[in-house]
């Protein structure tokens, strides 16, 4: 049984509800390292109104629903982006923040995914 570390992990959420997404695909297990959530070593960035609870050690839907839990095998649709892929001139701070409040973060770098929905 995988289990959350007592100290609750990074949990960035997007600023806003998606009113479009990518539709790329990102497929592995959930895992918490270093007290970040990835997959396949992308930083996951939640939808707008998901929550962690460490009690239950999953991931809430916005409706307070389990929808995944640490070391579940997961399929997200979305999009992933790296430093290394931003165009010169465009500060990497200025996309985190425009998609989430808690990024950047010293404490969990990427590269990112930000959901779009999970399959």
């Amino acid at each position: 049984d995988v289990s959350i570390s007592s100290s609750a992990p990074f949990f960035p959420t997007q600023k806003e509800p998606a009113t479009a997404f990518n539709q790329a695909l990102l497929s592995g297990i959930l895992e918490e390292l270093d007290g970040c959530l990835r997959v396949n070593g992308d930083l996951i960035v939640w939808p707008y109104g998901f929550s962690l609870s460490v009690d239950e050690n999953s991931i809430l839907d916005d409706t307070g629903h389990g929808a995944v839990r640490v070391g579940d095998k997961v399929r997200f649709s979305g999009g992933g982006f790296s430093e290394d892929e931003i165009e010169e001139g465009v500060e990497m701070a200025d996309i985190l923040g425009n998609l989430s409040a808690e990024l950047p973060s010293d404490r969990c770098s990427g590269p990112y995914w930000a959901i779009g929905e999970i399959i």
